[in-house]
């Protein structure tokens, strides 16, 4: 019992000081609304495609609304649908006693996601935001406190801020796609990466470099041998091209180079094994990895990481907690300056 009293202390005074801002499961009383309603609907169809959030198949035709009300739960959502120029311009409002969600699309680009709570609440209004360029936001904030967090595209905030997005993120996404398994698919890609990464199946780096280099030879024939090659390597290759720094290339490096990503990108719906496959050459997911509580995990990104940017990154995977940080910060400031 003492044990139980200091724990309960210590979280109140957590709480208060605002160190903990979310709780990690429902609150007694509180409801995460679900829906299928959108789907159901089948007017518009979300699909995720490389990390970006964004529409199939929008059924063509005049303006539409619907709107399904629940007098016994006090529940009212109504979906509208525009269609500008084949652009869809859709809105989804939800509403009930304890919350208020807004969803919009712009141009099938922007996209943003608000769950507002009454401010009695005691779980955190959530706010994610997909802008038509840069990178994605999640918004987590209770009263006056407020965490973001961000990645370049969803594949990356979720495998950088993997709590946060079960916990807010997810249930959102849930009510543009019921189907949607998204926890369950960033652990599979994040346990394939740390698979192919410790069998080593991934692009002969050096070889890959040869073939950019190539690829600004004043020969002809060794130019388009080399575009062939870099093409028969596949998607894997994809992410290592799109963090070249092309500033030294030739023009037409950095046209070929473009070229290759556009058509090994792929534009179906995201798959555990294609982004597998696209962010197995990712720096910036390797470096994510790093900052795992396994140990073994920390190794093999490190030696992935290193492999990547071709030089011996230094850090120690075995090191505490404090020092870890102090070497991913250093790390963090010259590979990915802001």
């Amino acid at each position: 019992m003492q044990l139980a009293s200091k724990t309960s202390w210590t979280r109140l005074i957590l709480i208060l000081t605002g160190i903990i801002l979310c709780h990690d499961h429902p609150s007694p009383g509180q409801e995460i609304h679900t829906s299928d309603l959108i789907q159901r609907l089948n007017w518009i169809r979300f699909e995720l495609v490389q990390g970006r959030i964004t529409t199939r198949d929008t059924r063509q035709g005049q303006s539409r609304s619907a709107t399904v009300t629940n007098e016994k739960r006090k529940t009212r959502e109504e979906v509208t649908l525009k269609i500008v120029a084949g652009i869809p311009l859709f809105t989804y409002d939800y509403k009930d006693t304890n919350q208020t969600i807004r969803i919009e699309l712009v141009n099938n680009n922007r996209l943003l996601m608000k769950k507002t709570c009454a401010e009695n609440a005691a779980w955190p209004s959530i706010e994610f935001l997909q802008p038509e360029q840069g990178p994605m936001r999640l918004l987590v904030s209770q009263g006056e406190s407020f965490v973001s967090y961000e990645g370049h595209h969803l594949w990356q905030l979720m495998l950088k801020h993997p709590d946060p997005c079960r916990h807010h993120l997810y249930p959102l996404l849930k009510l543009l796609h019921a189907n949607w398994q998204l926890d369950q698919w960033s652990e599979q890609v994040e346990t394939n990466l740390i698979r192919m990464a410790s069998y080593q199946t991934h692009p002969a780096y050096d070889q890959l470099q040869r073939l950019i280099e190539q690829l600004a030879d004043p020969t002809f024939r060794i130019r388009q041998s080399a575009d062939r090659q870099l093409r028969g390597m596949g998607q894997p290759v994809v992410s290592y091209l799109r963090q070249l720094d092309t500033g030294n290339m030739t023009s037409e490096q950095r046209l070929r180079i473009r070229r290759i990503c556009q058509s090994l990108t792929t534009r179906t719906g995201d798959t555990p094994e294609a982004v597998t496959a696209w962010l197995l050459s990712s720096p910036r997911i390797w470096f994510i990895l790093m900052n795992r509580p396994e140990h073994d995990v920390r190794r093999i990104a490190h030696q992935q990481l290193s492999r990547l940017v071709r030089k011996k990154v230094t850090f120690n995977p075995t090191a505490d907690l404090q020092q870890r940080e102090i070497q991913l910060g250093k790390i963090e400031s010259t590979l990915f300056p802001r």
